[in-house]
């Protein structure tokens, strides 16, 4: 979520100086592209920003974030915690502003939510790393009851995501983030390393006071200074997916181009399964595995060059059989995939030039329709 949140930030700087440009352009739409799908719009917002949404309550209402800042002056707190049913309806307010990012515990009964110190100064942050003043809050959701966890007390913000349960945050001056199984069995370290003007990630596994060396992939050198990293699904304790690039080589642009690649890992054999490949796989991906495992989802990107806008697909690809299928389309970016925890639903936000809405996709319904 951080990374589709800074590309918010520097979405709306950018419309600030190219208001006038903008509406020059075509609107662009979404296109629901598969009709066993059921596609709800549910919040078609022009004014707010509506992003990040979780589903609660069984699926039956979705958590999200509503932008409450300026525009021309963005911040990372510039958020509140909202709720809504899962058609749109009876939206309220959770929390206060100043919210960073918030977590669902697995009883979808309560909430976590990472928020900075309402007096803290509201200087010009680069990367989260820099934040100091933050606050953990526990929300509970049935008795409406707010209790604070956990003060920074001048800890980095790194601290404040392992406590909210998202500990693979990359620490980017360090070079390196931590993910683990879903039992915390097994611990993944991802180092990026340079050698020879080369950038590369070296995945291993922590045992102890050591680690295992699993494999090494290339980084795409072209957005290594955007800070982009693989990302990591885990299937269960000893396996999980994980995006890689191998480079085309080319002596003018050495790294320049190359194939980006879906593989799943298994740590007991060792052994790599590829499961797709594609030149647009999306550099930053965003990939979600569905609660029965057996479905990842996955984002192509195109950009239009002398057009002025992208297109962002959103894909299914069946895990046992390798099969790869279109499922929405957009002119425009997408975040991440969310489930509901009976697996009938997903939700993501979209962002179409300055305007962001959460869709939610109904995986049971058998016909096809766009609300607004």
């Amino acid at each position: 979520m951080v990374d589709f949140k800074k590309r918010i930030l520097t979405t709306m700087i950018l419309l600030v100086f190219f208001s006038q440009a903008a509406a020059q352009v075509a609107y662009s739409t979404s296109i629901p592209v598969n009709s066993n799908l059921y596609f709800k719009n549910i919040t078609h917002s022009e004014h707010q920003l509506e992003m990040n949404p979780r589903f609660i309550e069984n699926g039956s209402k979705i958590l999200f974030l509503i932008f409450t800042g300026n525009p021309e002056s963005p911040k990372p707190w510039d958020y509140m915690l909202s709720s809504s049913d899962r058609e749109g309806h009876s939206v309220y307010y959770v929390t206060s502003e100043g919210v960073l990012d918030y977590n669902v515990l697995s009883n979808e009964r309560g909430v976590l939510v990472l928020k900075v110190i309402p007096t803290a100064p509201n200087a010009n942050i680069e990367i989260y790393e820099d934040i100091r003043d933050w606050e953990l809050w526990y929300l509970d959701l049935e008795n409406e009851v707010n209790v604070l966890l956990e003060s920074s007390k001048g800890l980095p913000l790194s601290e404040g995501y392992k406590i909210l349960g998202l500990a693979d945050l990359p620490n980017h001056r360090m070079a390196q983030f931590t993910s683990h199984s879903p039992r915390r069995t097994t611990w993944l370290r991802v180092q990026r390393e340079e050698k020879d003007e080369m950038y590369f990630f070296k995945f291993y596994v922590e045992k102890g006071a050591g680690r295992n060396a699993i494999f090494t992939t290339e980084a795409w050198q072209s957005y290594s200074h955007n800070g982009w990293w693989p990302a990591v699904v885990w299937i269960d304790e000893s396996s999980f997916i994980t995006v890689r690039f191998q480079s085309i080589p080319d002596e003018r642009f050495p790294q320049s181009e190359g194939l980006f690649s879906i593989v799943r890992v298994d740590l007991n054999e060792p052994s790599e399964t590829h499961l797709f490949s594609d030149f647009a796989l999306k550099p930053f991906p965003k990939i979600a595995l569905n609660p029965a495992a057996n479905a990842l989802y996955f984002q192509l990107y195109f950009h239009k060059f002398g057009k002025g806008y992208e297109t962002t697909e959103l894909w299914r690809l069946n895990l046992e059989t390798k099969h790869a299928e279109m499922i929405y389309s957009v002119e425009g970016d997408l975040g991440e995939v969310r489930f509901a925890s009976d697996g009938s639903s997903l939700v993501f936000t979209q962002l179409i030039e300055h305007n962001f809405d959460i869709i939610r996709v109904d995986l049971q319904q058998h016909n096809l329709q766009n609300l607004k």
